[in-house]
């Protein structure tokens, strides 16, 4: 999986794009294949470590995406293989990411 990568906090210059495994979800858990990304203040604000919420280093920056789900974990029925769609996450762990799924939106 390719991503935009944040090894350590500071400007948007030092995101590196680098390929990491790809994640398998957990359970109720789904994985988007991501077609499209939002980039957006707050997302600069967390790369910098400047947002209300803090992340640690490294991570995927982003939590708005839209694309079809790859994989589902144990216990999702909600939404299947194939199914298009989109996703504001506040959990997110990659940028071909597993999200929990009551955000994800058919």
């Amino acid at each position: 999986m390719r991503a935009a990568y944040v090894v350590e906090h500071g400007p948007p210059e030092q995101v590196v794009v680098q390929e990491l495994p790809d994640p398998v979800p957990g359970p109720g858990e789904v994985l988007v294949d991501i077609a499209y990304a939002a980039v957006n203040f707050p997302d600069v604000l967390v790369v910098n470590n400047e947002y209300q919420v803090q992340v640690s280093a490294p991570f995927v920056p982003g939590s708005e995406f839209a694309g079809v789900i790859g994989a589902v974990g144990d216990g999702v029925e909600a939404v299947a293989v194939g199914t298009t769609s989109t996703a504001a996450a506040s959990s997110v762990r990659t940028r071909r990411r597993s999200s929990s799924t009551p955000p994800v939106s058919p």
